[in-house]
């Protein structure tokens, strides 16, 4: 297969497949970030909105977009939602460059957590922030991988 025929057969798959920020690591992130509250300021007063985002994660998807969003605007859940997604979007195509496969749900989370190379960054932290976005996932029927827990009635539980 010619190098044109791969990249072309990748750029296909990529877009067919189910998205990359899927709704229920959205949750999870929610989840772990705020509780799933909107309207929360951190106590120091630099992360906002129900997904906790930081100046530096606003600048960069006013960078990208063209748009004038502020902290403030992250207190409205979908803009919050909008430029988590399109910042986790974003950070991913950088990640495929140096690692050659797509990130998982966890390291996208780490992403979301301590940037678009905070997965690569390590440590305690980042290893405690990826249990409880998991845990978060699970404890809202999400399973590894981003498939809901399947309930079958009157099965043993």
């Amino acid at each position: 297969m010619t190098l044109a025929a791969t990249a072309f057969l990748i750029g296909y798959l990529e877009k067919s497949a189910e998205p990359l920020v899927k709704p229920e690591l959205v949750s999870g992130i929610g989840a772990v970030e705020s509780s799933h509250r909107p309207g929360v300021i951190s106590k120091v007063g630099k992360d906002f909105g129900e997904y906790q985002h930081t100046q530096i994660s606003v600048d960069d998807y006013n960078r990208r977009n063209g748009t004038r969003f502020s902290l403030k605007d992250m207190l409205d859940e979908p803009t919050g939602k909008k430029v988590m997604e399109d910042n986790l979007q974003a950070w991913s195509q950088g990640f495929r460059k140096r690692h050659g496969r797509v990130p998982n749900d966890l390291e996208l989370a780490t992403m979301h957590h301590r940037g678009p190379r905070g997965n690569e960054k390590g440590g305690v932290e980042t290893g405690r922030y990826r249990i409880k976005v998991d845990k978060a996932m699970k404890a809202e029927g999400h399973v590894p991988g981003g498939y809901p827990k399947q309930v079958i009635p009157g099965a043993a539980r």
